[in-house]
């Protein structure tokens, strides 16, 4: 279950109404693609939700949200920047975090709030969303290890470069569309062992984007009322496509992510701080 710290205070959390937030698999009926309980840990697919403009995510409560969090669980730079993109020449606008918010319309940028479950409402939305998606996978929720949310604000065209994450991710588009390309997780040609090590040692998750894998990746696009599940460690890069983009990410890991990353760890922990290097540019 998610754990709570509370940092500041915001506006009462929104009341729920008796609808499920989730239904993950009407989509795919429609598609004959199977159920998401089929291509869990497998295959990316796109979902419904229910968060649509809610007032969960109103740009008052983000606002007093990235109040609330610690400077380590945020991170924000310009939005027009590659797909292969090191985090060590990210742009910045010289905007305060507040200022980018406030003027994410007009600015340029892309802003991720990190944990956001830190703050006790949101804790308690991520239990809830936890507990349906869990009933649909067939998963308790005792089984979904190291749960995490973060909230992501993108300006018109903004970026979100080719990286990868460490857990099972179900990306819900809240206000926006966008549109993402998902790669083959595992597939050594794409991410080399090098790079998972790396990762697992400590370097930041942007991975470079090779023109020879282009065509290999599934695309997804996705407005608000619609999300897609991410596969863990499925490497993937976001572009929005409309105007301003809110979206949400819920996150988890399970015992056996937690053993595949574990396989990864080699003797010592210095790893670079990037996974641009010789052999991952290889």
């Amino acid at each position: 279950m998610a754990v709570s710290v509370e940092h500041g205070s915001m506006a009462s959390a929104p009341t729920r109404g008796s609808n499920p937030y989730f239904d993950l698999n009407g989509l795919l009926e429609l598609s004959g693609k199977g159920t998401a309980r089929a291509l869990y840990e497998r295959k990316p697919f796109k979902f419904r939700h229910e968060f649509a403009a809610n007032a969960w995510f109103s740009r008052d409560r983000i606002l007093d949200l990235a109040d609330a969090l610690p400077e380590s669980s945020v991170e924000y730079n310009l939005a027009d920047i590659p797909v292969s993109q090191p985090v060590t020449t990210m742009p910045h606008s010289g905007l305060s975090l507040k200022e980018t918010i406030r003027n994410i319309e007009t600015c340029g940028s892309w802003v991720l709030l990190k944990s956001v479950e830190q703050h006790g409402d949101y804790a308690q939305l991520l239990d809830s969303c936890l507990e349906e998606i869990g009933n649909e996978l067939g998963l308790r929720v005792e089984e979904m290890l190291s749960p995490r949310s973060f909230l992501f604000l993108t300006s018109s065209g903004g970026v979100t470069p080719f990286h990868f994450d460490p857990e099972h991710n179900f990306l819900l588009q809240i206000e926006g569309r966008k549109k993402i390309q998902i790669f083959e997780p595992f597939d050594s040609t794409i991410v080399n062992d090098r790079q998972m090590q790396d990762f697992v040692a400590g370097a930041h998750r942007n991975l470079p984007f090779r023109e020879s894998v282009a065509e290999r990746g599934e695309w997804f696009d996705f407005s608000a009322g619609e999300g897609v599940y991410i596969p863990f460690l499925a490497p993937h890069w976001v572009k929005n496509t409309g105007s301003v983009s809110v979206s949400f990410s819920i996150s988890f890991e399970t015992a056996k992510t937690k053993q595949r990353l574990s396989s990864y760890r080699r003797d010592h922990t210095d790893g670079p701080e990037t996974l641009f290097n010789e052999q991952g540019q290889a």
